[in-house]
């Protein structure tokens, strides 16, 4: 791997700084900033040296919401699809897409309202928690409507507020 990769990876797991285990906390935003530890790789394989093994660390809902867009349910991508309760804070992935994205059906599906009602009357519910990070398609899409971006500014005004 690329020396200067490796200079700016956050390894949960074994930087000397924090240990997201040991510590049961993540380290603050500003925290990795000084450290120069804005890159963490997660990986679907345990037994890599240089990324943390995405199951210890997130929560990921099934991201399919069906060839029709009518699952919109929340089961966890791991674990039979029951979320697993940590000693430590899990980061939480929330993901919404469709089987097989189109630009029509991202602009159909990415609205504000229906990902926070998602999140809201699903996901939140099960996960115990508001996501950290927003998975769509076409990010930008519906067109000249509140969209995933405004879902981002909403949640880190709920983060903010407490």
């Amino acid at each position: 791997m690329n020396k200067s990769y490796q200079d700016m990876m956050y390894n949960p797991e074994n930087d000397p700084k924090w240990r997201v285990l040991d510590k049961k906390d993540w380290p603050l935003m500003s925290d990795l900033i000084a450290w120069n530890k804005r890159l963490i790789l997660f990986s679907d394989h345990n037994n890599t040296k240089h990324v943390a093994y995405d199951r210890t660390y997130t929560k990921q809902n099934y991201w399919s919401l069906g060839n029709n867009r009518t699952d919109w349910d929340c089961p966890s991508r791991w674990n039979g699809g029951q979320y697993q309760d940590a000693p430590y804070p899990k980061l939480f992935l929330f993901n919404h897409y469709r089987n097989a994205p189109t630009t029509i059906t991202a602009a159909l599906d990415n609205t504000y309202e229906k990902i926070m009602d998602r999140i809201e009357n699903r996901c939140q519910q099960l996960t115990k928690q508001l996501p950290n990070f927003v998975g769509v398609d076409f990010f930008e899409l519906p067109a000249n409507y509140r969209k995933a971006g405004d879902v981002v500014a909403e949640i880190n005004k709920r983060f903010a507020s407490g």
